[in-house]
């Protein structure tokens, strides 16, 4: 689980696309699973329980995969802000 999340953070610092992708890919993941659940969920007709869970473990490590690339977006954006935009505000520029 390690690899994909330390590449996707490795993108998302070296190049300015990659912080994109690094943004897109948890969301993309959730909307996929949230499919495959109910996909899975229709053709199967699961029956409610404490075992219903069970039957979803394969996108579990999608989910946890996509969760630490929504903290380490997080992370990265406090550590190393976008550069503001170039503006020619004097409250904003000093130097004028």
């Amino acid at each position: 689980m390690a690899v994909p999340v330390a590449l996707l953070v490795f993108m998302g610092r070296r190049f300015s696309a990659g912080r994109m992708v690094l943004r897109v890919v948890p969301w993309a993941a959730f909307v996929f699973v949230s499919f495959w659940y109910t996909a899975k969920q229709y053709r199967n007709h699961y029956p409610l329980g404490v075992e219903w869970p069970q039957s979803f473990a394969a996108t579990h490590s999608m989910v946890l995969i996509a969760m630490m690339v929504l903290v380490a977006d997080a992370v990265l954006s406090r550590a190393h802000p976008a550069s503001p935009a170039t503006s020619r505000d004097p409250l904003a520029d000093p130097a004028g």
